[in-house]
C-alpha cells in the first residue's frame, strides 16, 4: 500500500466472516482518496465507524468526509444524542480568536479552533457535561446545551424555574445550576424518543432537579421525596454527574442516587454509606467524579470535610451494578472540585 493511500488495516479473528468480528486497528482519513473505499459494503462500513466512534467522536466526523457512501452508510452525528458527545474534548478559558475558541482532547493532547454557532457575547457558560458547553442567554434568558464539535444544540425557552415546598417559594436561574445530563427515554421507539435534558440547580440551601424536552414551555420538577437527609444550613444533595446519558446525583453524606424516567422522573437509591460512613458531621458534602474511561459502571466519589480551618477528603470508588463502595487508600492526591483544591 502506497503512503499517499487512505488506509484501514482490519483483523478478523475468523477468516470465513470478517464482517462480524472484524476490529479497527488503523485509520487514516488524511492520505488521500481512493475508489476502492467507496466499494466497501455498507455494513462494514458501519462496523468500522462503530469502532472509531469508541475512540473519538471526531474520528467517525472524519471518517464520515472519506467519501459520499461512507458518508451514507453512517449515522450523521448533528443528532443531540449521548453517543455523538465530545467527553474528552475541553474548552480552554480565554482562547476565542477571531471567531473561535481553543478545545483540547485530555487523552491524547490533540487540539482544535472550532468556531461557535452562537454569538460568544451574548451567552455565559455555565460548564459542561459529557462535552457539551452549557450556555446562558443573557437577555433571552434562555438556557442552551451546545456539541462544539458536531455544532448540534437544544435551546429551552424559560429558563427560570420555581421551586415549591409547602413554606416558601424560590426562584431559580439558570445562573445557578450545578449540574446536567441529556437523557433519552429508553422505553420509546427511536423514531419517537426525544432528548430529555436534566439540571441540579442549588440556591442558598435549597436544592431541585428540573427536566423539560425541547419545545416544552415549563420545566417539571424531579421527584426527590425519597432522599432522607434533611435540608438545613446546607442543601441534602448538589450538583450531579452525567455518564453516557445517565444522570447520578450525591448526597451530602454521599449516598448516589439515579434519575429514573418511568413511570414519572424521580430519583432511586444507586448505593448507600454505611457504618461510620454514613453520619452527617457537619461541613461535610460530596461530589462525584467520572472515571477516565467514563465507564457507566464505574463512578468515584469524593468526600469532603471541613473543620477548624483543614480540609479533608476521603475518595471512594463505586461499582453502579453491585452499589457498593470501595475506599481508595492513596497517600498524596489532588482533586479538582467546583471552587474547591485539595
Amino acid at each position: 500500500m502506497g503512503d499517499t493511500a487512505p488506509y484501514v488495516i482490519i483483523s478478523s479473528d475468523e477468516e470465513d466472516d470478517d464482517t462480524q468480528y472484524c476490529r479497527v486497528l488503523h485509520f487514516d482519513v488524511d492520505a488521500g482518496n481512493g475508489g476502492v473505499w467507496a466499494k466497501l459494503l455498507p455494513r462494514m462500513i458501519n462496523k468500522v465507524a462503530n469502532d472509531v466512534l469508541q475512540s473519538d467522536v471526531m474520528d467517525y466526523i472524519r471518517l464520515r468526509t472519506v467519501c459520499n457512501p461512507w458518508c451514507d452508510a453512517t449515522t450523521d452525528p448533528s443528532s443531540l444524542h449521548p453517543r455523538f458527545f465530545p467527553r474528552n474534548w475541553l474548552l480552554q478559558p480565554e482562547s476565542w480568536v477571531e471567531g473561535t475558541y481553543l478545545f483540547c482532547n485530555v487523552l491524547t493532547g490533540a487540539s482544535l479552533r472550532i468556531p461557535m454557532p452562537i454569538e460568544a457575547d451574548m451567552y455565559t457558560q455555565h460548564g459542561r457535561t459529557e462535552g457539551l458547553l452549557v450556555l446562558h442567554h443573557q437577555l433571552s434568558d434562555e438556557l442552551c446545551l451546545l456539541n462544539p464539535l458536531t455544532q448540534a444544540s437544544i435551546i429551552l425557552s424559560y429558563a427560570n424555574m420555581m421551586y415549591c415546598d409547602s413554606s416558601k417559594n424560590t426562584s431559580f436561574m439558570a445562573g445557578d445550576i450545578t449540574a446536567a445530563c441529556v437523557m433519552l427515554d429508553e422505553e420509546t421507539t427511536s423514531s419517537q424518543s426525544q432528548p430529555i435534558i436534566v439540571v441540579s440547580i442549588t440556591y442558598q440551601e435549597q436544592s431541585a432537579i428540573f427536566y423539560a424536552k425541547p419545545n416544552d414551555l415549563l420545566w417539571s420538577t424531579v421527584d426527590v421525596s425519597c432522599i432522607e437527609e434533611q435540608q438545613g444550613e446546607m442543601p441534602s444533595f448538589k450538583g450531579g454527574l452525567a455518564v453516557k446519558g445517565c444522570f447520578y446525583v450525591p448526597t451530602r453524606v454521599g449516598n448516589v442516587l439515579k434519575v429514573e424516567l418511568r413511570p414519572q422522573p424521580h430519583l432511586a437509591y444507586v448505593a448507600k454509606q454505611t457504618g461510620n460512613h454514613s453520619c452527617i458531621p457537619y461541613g461535610v458534602c460530596s461530589y462525584l467524579i467520572p472515571s477516565i474511561d467514563n465507564d457507566e459502571e464505574r463512578v468515584l466519589l469524593a468526600r469532603l470535610h471541613t473543620s477548624d480551618n483543614t480540609t479533608g477528603c476521603m475518595l471512594f470508588v463505586l461499582q453502579v451494578a453491585s452499589g457498593r463502595f470501595t475506599i481508595v487508600t492513596v497517600r498524596y492526591m489532588i482533586v479538582l472540585l467546583p471552587y474547591t483544591t485539595l
